[in-house]
């Protein structure tokens, strides 16, 4: 559903670059949580690994085209945190680079809202 949300609903390129980097943002985590090396932390925590991996399940199979890929960042919100963890070895340690990221991705939030044409034309 996400695919063909996103090849059959128009949407902007701001907010195409927005939820397409959450999905595999998200992807990314939960593949990280299933690593051999991290199984020792799923074990620890049982009930929350469950949670995470059916509720990322059932984001990623919602059939829903119109909804799945553009309110995907809203659905997001309960595994966001198991993401993070996961990923918290991948982001680089100087934060130079989530500071920039914390400038343009609000600007490309911004930017898809109020849409792209109307920005250039302020």
């Amino acid at each position: 559903a996400i695919v063909k949300g996103t090849l059959h609903e128009p949407a902007p390129w701001t907010n195409l670059i927005l939820t397409l980097g959450w999905i595999l943002s998200i992807l990314a985590g939960f593949v990280l949580t299933l690593m051999p090396s991290r199984r020792q932390d799923a074990l620890r925590r049982p009930v929350e690994t469950i949670f995470a991996i059916l509720y990322v399940v059932f984001i990623y199979t919602y059939n829903a085209p119109q909804w799945a890929r553009g309110d995907f960042p809203r659905f997001a919100i309960p595994v966001l945190p198991f993401a993070i963890i996961a990923l918290l070895p991948l982001i680089p340690k100087p934060r130079v680079v989530l500071w920039m990221l914390t400038v343009i991705f609000p600007i490309l939030a911004a930017a898809s809202a109020v849409g792209i044409k109307n920005v250039f034309h302020l």
